[in-house]
């Protein structure tokens, strides 16, 4: 690559306006080919290190300390002077659209219409991938630490103090030469700001290479003083006053905002440089107490007085180091006015923190080489002095953001080369506080996330079904195999149709039923095997289901009975006995293997309600005709008490054999769960007075799909959505919340998820019931809190599951948004944002 000194040079301020520096004045630092590092004039290395931003007010408080004295330990040892730089860089989704792209080749999209569906949403997703990385909707954040030192070995130890402190705590790693030459020509070219290693190989020069094309100072006007490069104005601004007790992160206010590069110098400090300030402002506060009049301003000065005690007493103890450091931020924008705006909407943000931000007039050159990422402190007059408990308190690393991915496989290319295969993720949206990217995938696994499901709650109108809908379209067009109880019989029912699905009708039996009486088995893991994992299935022949199944009928006649203290025991066991005599007419014992139902038996081969109703009438039968014909005597010795008990039990089984319950529970099996996208639409069951019905339709499709999940043979995605649980969350289905909490943690077991939905949030935790409703959101890594009504809000609060300032945020939280919990160690407020068409979409399937 040529050199372009001489035509930099060679610019020229347009009528005195502009002064142009020359280019080598900007860049106090050269590049040592030798050694792989840039060098500064007097001779020292940088070096740089990243640490990676987190969610710091998701977490509890015991967490967030944790976080900041890690980062306050890096002021009180011997990592010395350097300086925290943050900028803002274009979101790397070129993976997830190469990811895309292998999804589609896998479609059958001649033959196939569901496939033809996929295809369209990939390529949708796709589009709006390659187009937010244009317009830079999707942005994310880098941090980093910088030192510098003319002993390469001190350096070297120096860097490994700042990764050792905050690596238990946030990813920290050291920067390879190539990363570091991308920071410094993402600095000097904010305009392209790409990945610069490619190019950087192809010059003769590195410093060349990084050279923009010209530097311009722009005066307009005492005050406004700005820089002309690569085609953009910028500012260098810095801080010029705090809060004296500021809010806790109060530098990440700064360090995290759009379009801006944040720059802090930091140095230790003579000990006593800040005893003498703080004594002084402990007097005046004093002096004005004593002066105060009681009320508002006497409690002000009092815990001013608290705050500035403390701090002396830990000054003289020795707990707390004197620090000076210094924050600049720049501003970039296309002209004066943009950059300017932008400045005034910084200030209006800034000030709610009690920040206060000023230009360096006329310093806009040293301002400029200060804010650069090569530890230069070319303004020494800006530096304040504080401790490096306030500053660890200031912790600026905050920054949301989530890059799921998932290696499936491998593939090669038509040129032979080995390619990983990655399960495209779901963007779900940007964080509301720092504006970064969530790409999600619920099948990580990392150690804090170990299974599959997904708890969501929000009340009517939060975007919570939105959010569920986004979920489903998506990963239908990633091939899930997908289930859904559908209690509301609107959106997800709807969708379903959209999608080409399978939608059946569980409160009208003519349109799709499940008979409770046809056997169900799964095929349970062989903790003997010695084969793969996913091989360790216990053969057909050793499995004998109709024990299992029985139990499985207990539990969905006590559901029928919602609680009624008609139906005891007694009952229980009458009815189980006459179950065990239909099977047995159709040639199923407790001999019976799973192989033989499999090979011999067809869905119209098993007892149904009727054929129990039947058995019970006819036991009536015998045991009355043997009364009719016996003698007086023998009379005596009938049991009429169990006469008495066969009336009541078909009393019970009635409605479900021949009566208003017939078409849904009376029949043979008549559905198919081929279909890789099933929608159980109950709503027609919602008008039942007691909702028995309903709780136990739910029960009975939810046991159907977990017989064909956990019996899958194939390594594929499934999800079951739970739609309105706190239909079955009730006192009186304890055995059918314990099949619930029983799904949620084995699901995982059988590459599969569960997604439970609620509305009510009261319902899942009231006093009845809240072990098996805790039970199954601690069982799920993935949490989404959307607005909630004031009693739901009270019953969070009185978990102390969430922390404070999250419920205040989930308070006041606007469509869309939502407080997500991704695994143990990540946190964040997102705002759930599909593409506009596919809202459209989903907004014309609420009416």
């Amino acid at each position: 690559m040529a050199r372009r000194n001489e035509k930099k040079k060679k610019n020229k301020a347009s009528k005195g306006s502009r002064q142009p520096h020359h280019i080598s004045e900007m860049l106090p630092f050269t590049w040592d080919e030798d050694k792989q590092l840039f060098c500064d004039n007097d001779g020292k290395y940088i070096k740089m290190i990243q640490t990676f931003g987190t969610n710091l007010f998701g977490f509890k408080e015991i967490d967030q300390d944790a976080y900041m004295s890690a980062f306050q330990y890096i002021f009180s040892n011997s990592v010395g002077k350097g300086q925290i730089f943050s900028y803002e860089v274009a979101a790397d989704v070129d993976g997830y659209i190469e990811d895309m792209e292998h999804q589609k080749s896998t479609l059958n999209v001649i033959h196939d219409e569901q496939d033809r569906i996929r295809y369209k949403i990939l390529l949708d997703n796709q589009e709006r991938l390659k187009y937010t990385a244009i317009t830079r909707e999707m942005v994310d954040r880098t941090f980093l630490f910088i030192l510098k030192d003319d002993d390469l070995h001190r350096l070297e130890q120096r860097c490994n103090e700042v990764i050792n402190n905050l690596n238990p705590y946030q990813k920290t790693v050291m920067m390879e030469s190539s990363e570091m030459i991308n920071v410094l020509y993402n600095y000097y070219h904010p305009r392209n700001n790409k990945v610069a290693e490619r190019m950087a190989g192809e010059c003769d020069d590195l410093m060349d290479f990084l050279y923009p094309d010209v530097i311009e100072k722009e005066s307009h006007g005492f005050k406004r003083q700005f820089l002309r490069m690569d085609g953009l104005v910028m500012k260098i601004r810095y801080v010029s006053l705090y809060k004296k007790a500021p809010a806790m992160a109060f530098l990440s206010y700064l360090s995290s905002l759009s379009n801006v590069d944040f720059s802090l110098h930091f140095e230790r400090a003579e000990a006593d440089a800040i005893k003498k300030e703080v004594t002084k402002d402990l007097k005046n506060i004093r002096k004005n107490l004593d002066k105060a009049k009681p009320g508002v301003e006497e409690k002000e000065l009092q815990l001013q007085e608290v705050q500035m005690d403390d701090v002396l007493n830990k000054m003289v103890s020795g707990s707390d180091s004197p620090v000076r450091f210094s924050v600049t931020i720049r501003l970039k924008g296309e002209t004066i006015e943009d950059v300017e705006s932008w400045s005034q909407e910084i200030d209006k943000k800034l000030n709610e923190v009690d920040i206060t931000l000023r230009d360096g007039i006329y310093q806009q050159k040293e301002m400029f080489l200060h804010n650069s990422p090569i530890c230069h402190n070319a303004v020494e007059e800006y530096m304040k002095t504080t401790t490096n408990d306030t500053l660890g308190w200031g912790y600026p690393f905050v920054f949301e953001s989530l890059y799921d991915s998932v290696e499936v496989g491998e593939y090669t290319t038509e040129t032979n080369v080995t390619k990983k295969i990655r399960m495209p993720s779901v963007y779900l949206g940007n964080t509301v506080q720092t504006g970064g990217v969530m790409f999600y995938d619920n099948f990580t696994k990392m150690d804090d996330r170990s299974n599959y499901n997904e708890f969501i709650v929000g009340v009517s109108g939060s975007g919570k079904t939105f959010m569920v809908m986004w979920l489903i379209y998506v990963r239908f067009a990633l091939g899930y195999h997908q289930f859904i109880v559908d209690v509301e019989g609107k959106e997800l029912n709807k969708l379903t149709y959209h999608l080409k699905g399978e939608n059946i009708n569980g409160a009208n039996g003519r349109r799709g039923r499940i008979n409770p009486l046809q056997v169900r088995f799964i095929i349970p893991d062989d903790e003997n095997s010695d084969k793969d994992e996913d091989d360790k299935k216990i053969p057909l022949e050793e499995i004998y289901p109709l024990s299992e199944h029985i139990r499985f009928t207990r539990n969905f006649f006590k559901a029928y009975k919602a609680g009624s203290k008609e139906i005891e025991l007694l009952h229980d066991s009458t009815i189980e006995d006459a179950l065990i005599e239909c099977y047995k007419d159709k040639d199923i014992t407790f001999d019976t293997t799973a192989k033989t139902l499999v090979d011999e038996y067809t869905n119209d081969m098993y007892p149904v309600m009727k054929d129990l109703y039947n058995k019970l009438i006819s036991w009536k039968k015998d045991r009355v005709d043997k009364y009719e014909k016996s003698g007086f005597e023998e009379k005596i010795y009938i049991d009429m008490e169990e006469i008495k008990i066969i009336n009541q039990c078909i009393a019970f089984v009635k409605p479900l054999a021949v009566g208003a319950d017939a078409d849904i529970f009376n029949g043979h099996t008549t559905i198919d769960l081929s279909n890789k996208l099933i929608c159980f639409n109950i709503s027609g069951l919602n008008d039942n007075t007691d909702n028995k019905v309903l709780r136990t339709q739910y029960y009975n499709i939810m046991s159907y799909i977990w017989t064909s999940v956990i019996s899958n043979p194939n390594r594929i995605r499934q999800q079951i959505y739970a739609d309105e649980l706190s239909v079955i969350m009730d006192e009186r289905n304890v055995d059918v919340m314990l099949f619930f909490h029983n799904i949620a943690k084995r699901i995982r077991k059988y590459y599969g998820g569960l997604t439970t939905a609620t509305q009510q949030m009261s319902d899942m935790l009231k006093k009845e019931i809240r072990s098996y409703g805790e039970a199954i959101i601690e069982n799920s890594c993935y949490e989404f809190y959307f607005g909630m009504g004031s009693n739901d809000i009270e019953r969070v609060e009185k978990t102390n599951a969430l922390p404070k300032s999250e419920i205040e945020f989930i308070k006041t939280a606007k469509i869309g948004q939502c407080y997500a919990r991704i695994g143990k160690a990540t946190a964040m407020r997102v705002q759930i944002s599909p593409p506009q068409h596919t809202l459209e979409l989903f907004e014309s399937m609420k009416s």
